[in-house]
């Protein structure tokens, strides 16, 4: 350089430094004022999440009726089905097992005269009774033999199912599902 230039390689690296110091700082700065809207952002997203799981909630309740409206105008329509779910039901049960099936009346009368087809979806010499019950609604069935109980309500079928489901959606929410 000449003699008529001051020498600038000092105050630009003062400046430099200077800079990065700067830059470090509002980086600083950034993430504690991330950290603070985080934190006042905590209890909002709390609420939201609460009130989003209300609502999911509240159409889970409304799907859970119309799945049991549904059910139960299928059954209105068909109520042979009533037969189908019996026997359904029964391959679960030890086959020389003697069984009683509980109904509403109306299903229990469908199910006596069908007695001969369900026995003919079993080889066994099973001994079926039917038993008439007008606590149960249409398509509702308890199967009772030695040693277990089948709860075929159609209710504690669909509670069963709503209730898989809100436990999934919390673990969701919770973030302790992937």
């Amino acid at each position: 350089m000449g003699a008529d230039m001051p020498d600038m390689t000092y105050p630009l690296l003062v400046e430099k430094r200077v800079m990065r110091k700067k830059s470090r700082l509002f980086r600083a700065s950034l993430a504690r004022g991330q950290r603070f809207a985080i934190e006042d952002a905590k209890p909002f997203i709390s609420r939201l999440q609460s009130a989003s799981y209300g609502v999911h909630c509240a159409k889970v309740d409304a799907v859970v009726k119309h799945a049991e409206d549904l059910v139960f105008e299928h059954l209105q329509r068909h109520p042979h089905t009533i037969v189908r779910m019996a026997v359904n039901l029964l391959k679960n049960i030890a086959e020389h097992t003697d069984v009683e099936i509980s109904a509403n009346k109306i299903d229990a009368d469908i199910i006596r005269t069908s007695l001969n087809e369900i026995s003919v979806a079993f080889s066994s010499a099973r001994i079926v009774t039917v038993i008439d019950d007008n606590t149960f609604k249409r398509g509702s069935l308890v199967i009772k033999a030695h040693k277990s109980i089948v709860d075929a309500h159609i209710k504690t079928q669909v509670m069963k199912a709503k209730d898989l489901i809100l436990l999934h959606t919390k673990e969701f929410a919770d973030g302790s599902v992937d």
